[in-house]
């Protein structure tokens, strides 16, 4: 999973939140376990959690006959699983990474070191069918070719980098100083492919707010990027331009949209499952969950209340996962998202 935490100086004050609460929907605990709880993800549509008890390692899974089991893993600090580009799952330690396989046991498939696993899987952030997307230092999206032959004539098929020549922010102002105009608000690099592409009017024609844009500070480095898979195209956030880029997955721009109603600070998850993309928004007393929409627009799907012992959030094909402290030990519980 990807878990990416963002902070806007200003917002569009757009997209109304639901007021529904998960908290009333009926909760299924799926697990307690005495053990600690180092982290824990669903795979496959199946729970598999990473814990410690005292100076031991283990994997909690359920078997293919739905049997819940642990089995004690020999690795070096474990600290984490996680779940690559090829939906591979791997245990992930302060020195190495190990992926596994689980069926009615757990079996290593390879082990490598960090600084391999960092270069060569962390880095992918979509597998096609005949191109994988990388980042590069978080600002910059590469395609590859997976064919050997094709990669030795043109290792690098299309790079994407959104710049800003200038920051710009956007805030509501009068409808008479109406100023739709905005070609000017995001500068590309030359080898972007849609440099020459104008960002549509987020605001519908006759709509009572409209923008102003707002210089602020001269930037000298491209805007961070979030990419996710979904199906054969690839999902590209830009942190401080906010906006959604669509790519196909041969690296070809199909749309450029405003995310409208970015909350203030946020973070992103993709369901595994189903591909798609929600935001994540905390405040004192609750945590709102909205979908990302292909127009840019944003779903209010409803609010957690923040408590000490629901913590570590994650959505998978329709549910809504999350560890819950409450009594003995730890338990991991799922409700169901409408």
């Amino acid at each position: 999973m990807k878990h990416l935490l963002f902070l806007f100086v200003f917002v569009l004050s757009g997209g109304a939140y639901s007021q529904e609460s998960l908290n009333d929907l009926p909760e299924e605990r799926l697990v307690n376990l005495t053990s600690t709880i180092i982290d824990y993800e669903i795979h496959n549509d199946k729970l598999v959690a990473l814990t410690r008890k005292g100076s031991k390692y283990y994997i909690y899974f359920s078997d293919t006959k739905g049997a819940k089991l642990l089995e004690s893993l020999e690795l070096f600090f474990p600290t984490g699983l996680e779940i690559d580009c090829m939906n591979n799952l791997f245990v992930v330690g302060v020195d190495s990474a190990v992926q596994i396989n689980i069926t009615d046991y757990v079996s290593r498939v390879q082990s490598l070191d960090l600084n391999t696993y960092n270069a060569s899987i962390r880095t992918c952030q979509a597998y096609f069918e005949t191109n994988l997307v990388r980042t590069s230092y978080g600002n910059t999206l590469v395609y590859e070719p997976l064919e050997d032959s094709m990669f030795k004539e043109r290792p690098v098929i299309q790079t994407i980098q959104v710049w800003s020549d200038s920051d710009y922010r956007l805030s509501s102002k009068s409808p008479r100083n109406r100023n739709t105009n905005q070609t000017k608000e995001l500068g590309y690099n030359n080898q972007l492919n849609i440099h020459d592409d104008v960002l549509s009017n987020p605001y519908p024609t006759g709509s009572s707010r409209s923008l102003k844009i707002t210089k602020m500070t001269s930037l000298s480095t491209p805007c961070g990027l979030s990419a996710f898979q979904r199906g054969d195209s690839l999902w590209v956030i830009a942190e401080r331009s906010e906006i959604l880029l669509v790519y196909s997955d041969s690296g070809k721009c199909a749309s450029l949209v405003r995310i409208n109603g970015l909350p203030f600070k946020y973070r992103l998850e993709q369901d595994q499952e189903t591909s798609e993309v929600f935001i994540l928004s905390t405040n004192s007393s609750t945590t709102s969950i909205q979908k990302v929409n292909r127009n840019g627009e944003l779903d209010s799907i409803g609010t957690l209340r923040k408590g000490m012992r629901k913590s570590d959030l994650k959505i998978s094909n329709g549910y809504l996962y999350f560890r819950d402290s409450k009594g003995k030990g730890e338990s991991i519980k799922r409700v169901k998202l409408n």
